[in-house]
């Protein structure tokens, strides 16, 4: 019938462990309580901390943005006056002297940040976001240097013509002159433009 009987005689073989080895793996596989809830105190802090930050970047920073950006726009409005006011006419000097006209774009740059950190939940766009705003301003005010240009690297000089809405102020007037010595005001223009 091709049907056999087990040989009653033959036994499984196993692995025979020394009682050395055998404790060992006991003991790696164990898990102490003290440390497996430590590990889980220290996750849930780490998810309170994202939550928080989370928090912060797409609910309380928007408003802050928002409000910078109106509070820069007063001063914008103000600080150019005969009586600006101390704090209204040091931001309005200290911006314009920096970037020259550029600086009224930072309002812009500030309320559509904060709309879009409101709309979009990710944090992993917002520093590229950024990025793009500040570069963008800088290429800007060097781009006003390009078109009236100082012919000098004098920070004085260009901070004074950045108050007065003339070229870039020192951080465009510093670029734009870069700009003009190494590529003269034709390649300045195409690769300003271009990015």
């Amino acid at each position: 019938y091709g049907y056999s009987m087990p040989n009653k005689t033959t036994k499984k073989k196993t692995k025979a462990t020394s009682p050395k080895k055998a404790q060992a793996k006991k003991t790696q596989t164990k898990k102490t309580p003290a440390k497996s809830s430590a590990k889980a105190e220290q996750m849930k802090l780490q998810e309170r901390k994202a939550e928080r930050q989370s928090f912060f970047v797409t609910q309380v920073l928007p408003y802050i943005l928002i409000v910078a950006a109106i509070f820069l726009v007063v001063c914008y409005f103000t600080g150019g006056g005969e009586d600006p006011g101390v704090v209204n006419g040091f931001i309005y000097n200290a911006l314009t002297g920096l970037f020259s006209g550029a600086a009224f774009i930072l309002p812009l740059f500030l309320i559509v940040s904060a709309i879009m950190s409101l709309t979009d939940k990710t944090d992993a766009s917002a520093a590229m976001r950024y990025t793009f705003a500040g570069i963008s301003m800088l290429l800007l005010a060097a781009l006003l240097q390009l078109i009236t240009p100082a012919g000098s690297f004098s920070v004085v000089t260009l901070f004074k013509n950045g108050t007065e809405l003339s070229g870039g102020g020192v951080i465009g007037g510093l670029i734009g002159e870069l700009f003009l010595v190494c590529f003269k005001a034709a390649g300045s223009y195409v690769l300003i433009i271009a990015f």
